[in-house]
């Protein structure tokens, strides 16, 4: 999956926000590990293609909390995510 700057800012144009676009990105890393739950750490370093992500892991945790509330995602008892 490649994202390219134009359609991000398309996407803005048409009305969505950056969090939309952060829960897109989000299901899309979730989507190509289908069946594999992954921590948020996991998240981050395929968001930033591969690169270690030493920021903030928390980044992530508002955009998997909502696809978990709005039924595309799921959490196991250990805080990991993956898409239903």
């Amino acid at each position: 999956m490649s994202i390219h700057s134009e359609e991000v800012i398309e996407a803005l144009a048409d009305g969505m926000t950056p969090d939309d676009l952060v829960d897109l990105l989000v299901l899309a890393i979730l989507r190509v590990n289908r069946g594999t739950f992954l921590t948020l750490q996991q998240i981050l370093d395929q968001a930033f293609l591969g690169s270690s992500f030493d920021g903030d892991e928390e980044w992530a945790k508002p955009s998997c909390e909502q696809l978990v509330t709005e039924g595309f995602v799921e959490k196991d008892n250990q805080g990991r995510y993956r898409v239903r």
